[in-house]
């Protein structure tokens, strides 16, 4: 059965507001395992993980598959042609 991010989304934010940081977070890696790409939400789970004290799966939440996408080797690669020099 596909994810309601709409409705998992809603069940999230009212987690946060009643304090209930780790119910909370779980939905948010919810929506983050549906869609890896979401940046704010992963954002918004790392941040939840930080104020939990969970440090080691902010990390995982936050930087997984994204790290190696915008780091300045990637981009670096990305890059063709004669005169391109490397800093």
């Amino acid at each position: 059965m596909p994810l309601d991010r709409a409705e998992t989304l809603r069940q999230a934010e009212k987690l946060v507001r009643q304090g209930r940081l780790e119910q909370a977070a779980a939905e948010y890696a919810r929506l983050v395992e549906d869609q890896p790409r979401d940046l704010n939400t992963a954002n918004v789970l790392g941040d939840l993980y930080a104020r939990i004290g969970e440090t080691a799966l902010v990390a995982r939440y936050v930087f997984n598959g994204h790290a190696a996408d915008s780091s300045r080797n990637a981009y670096q690669a990305s890059l063709q042609g004669p005169g391109l020099t490397y800093l």
